[in-house]
């Protein structure tokens, strides 16, 4: 997998409601070596950098072809959020199981 440079967003979600967004991670060459089809993506909410319990955000690569992936919290989950700017993390792991950070920042929850 070549080198991927890491992008920083903050993302903001209502509490107590459905939470989704696309996400655009291809784009021309961004990924010259890496056959899309054959990765997963993984993706999680803590408190701290130091939070012991993460939380998984689910995501969908059902359009992976087309370099999308849809990040998605349900109603009840972020219901349990507290209004705090949590941290949040998504990953792309590979055929071989190497694991790397596209996308990183703060995930505010407000009331």
């Amino acid at each position: 997998m070549a080198q991927l440079p890491t992008q920083y967003q903050t993302l903001y979600i209502e509490k107590g409601t459905d939470f989704s967004l696309d996400i655009a991670i291809l784009d021309t060459n961004r990924f010259p070596d890496t056959n899309l089809a054959n990765t997963t993506f993984s993706a999680f909410i803590r408190e701290s950098v130091l939070s012991d319990s993460p939380i998984e955000i689910t995501v969908s690569n059902a359009a992976i072809q087309e370099g999308i992936i849809n990040l998605s919290i349900p109603r009840d989950m972020s219901a349990n959020l507290s209004i705090y700017n949590h941290l949040y993390d998504v990953y792309i792991i590979d055929e071989h199981d190497k694991r790397e950070k596209i996308l990183y920042g703060i995930l505010k929850v407000y009331p």
